[in-house]
């Protein structure tokens, strides 16, 4: 969610997305959706996009000033 699309778009360009489930998203303009709905939401899920049978949240975590990653 940290990147921009113009980010996304390159990097998909240069190195695509592999399909490791029926439900993983390569298409650039569904992923591009998918990663704005998590923008707006502030979470993101994997819905058996990366691995059969497992499902993830994941979420940026902000420090105390709402300002970059706490992990970056």
């Amino acid at each position: 969610m940290g990147l921009s699309d113009n980010q996304i778009k390159k990097i998909m360009a240069e190195k695509g997305m592999p399909k490791m489930t029926k439900n993983t998203i390569v298409e650039i303009d569904k992923l591009l959706a998918e990663i704005s709905q998590g923008r707006k939401r502030s979470y993101v899920i994997d819905n058996i996009e990366n691995e059969e049978g497992v499902r993830c949240v994941a979420a940026s975590i902000k420090d105390h000033r709402g300002g970059r990653d706490c992990f970056s």
